[in-house]
């Protein structure tokens, strides 16, 4: 069903966050990605849990992980340690972001909140926590503001367009591909390899569903396969989502988190098993 609220509540933040850039803040260089553009056209998740009931047993995993960060959550309000940090803290709250938690949550306010603050503070250097915590605050963004609080809006601006600044997606690989997915739109403002298209889909329709994972990097696969059936159709979409959900479940651990391999982050790993068990639909795409 077409919703005009939506709609409505798209051009409002285009317009206020065009008018914040045209105000006098630096605009992207040339080849960098334009953060109205993905704002607008990031995958919104904000109404959707109003259409969609959340299958129990898949929400319950979801809740233990993320109940899991909130006890682990460090005082600074980042995840991990040293370098760890920069990649682990977005990841995890995109996990929160996506099974729609904000600033406003009953039970994990504290949590979005603080990790927020430490994202804009922090000066990643690798390509992947870069393109990490550009997805996730440009997510924030589309979640977090209403039109009455436009001044909320240019701290994130700014620190994406830092962020974005000289970026390469050259040693980014599968988190090149991760960002292209969660910016959708083929808009010829970024650039070509944020642009999500058909051949992105095809290059992870044949990814096995959920293996026993302990590397990052299977994760991130798991979850891009995923990603790619849920574009394609309904019935591939179905059968991925029948087998690799039981599957990605059974390795779960009692205190919530999903096995990691030694030098391999724990948070990073649980992230992404959560962001790929809140893929919710049952029977295809909804959006």
């Amino acid at each position: 069903m077409f919703c005009w609220g939506s709609l409505m509540k798209k051009a409002i933040l285009f317009l206020a966050l065009w008018t914040s850039l045209a105000a006098g803040q630096e605009q992207p260089s040339a080849g960098t990605i334009n953060f109205s553009n993905l704002v607008i056209h990031g995958i919104k998740r904000t109404n959707r849990f109003n259409r969609v009931q959340r299958p129990r047993m898949t929400d319950d995993a979801v809740l233990a992980a993320l109940r899991l960060f909130k006890r682990t959550q460090n005082i600074d309000g980042s995840w991990g340690v040293g370098e760890e940090a920069y990649l682990a803290t977005p990841l995890v709250l995109f996990s929160f972001l996506g099974r729609g938690e904000t600033s406003h949550s009953r039970e994990f306010s504290n949590s979005v909140i603080q990790a927020r603050a430490w994202l804009l503070k922090a000066e990643p250097k690798s390509v992947p926590a870069r393109l990490a915590t550009i997805i996730v605050l440009a997510d924030y963004c589309s979640i977090e503001y209403a039109s009455n609080r436009p001044e909320q809006w240019t701290n994130e601006t700014i620190k994406i367009q830092a962020l974005t600044a000289g970026l390469s997606p050259t040693n980014g690989g599968m988190w090149s591909d991760f960002a292209a997915f969660y910016s959708p739109h083929a808009n010829p403002q970024k650039p070509a390899w944020m642009r999500y298209g058909s051949q992105l889909e095809q290059r992870y329709l044949g990814v096995a569903p959920c293996p026993a994972p302990k590397m990052v990097p299977e994760y991130l696969q798991c979850l891009l396969g995923a990603l790619a059936n849920f574009r394609k159709d309904q019935n591939a979409w179905f059968e991925f989502q029948r087998k690799s959900t039981a599957q990605l479940m059974q390795w779960q651990q009692t205190d919530g988190s999903f096995p990691a391999a030694e030098g391999q982050s724990r948070y990073a790993a649980t992230a992404l098993a959560a962001l790929r068990l809140e893929i919710y639909y049952q029977y295809g795409p909804q959006y």
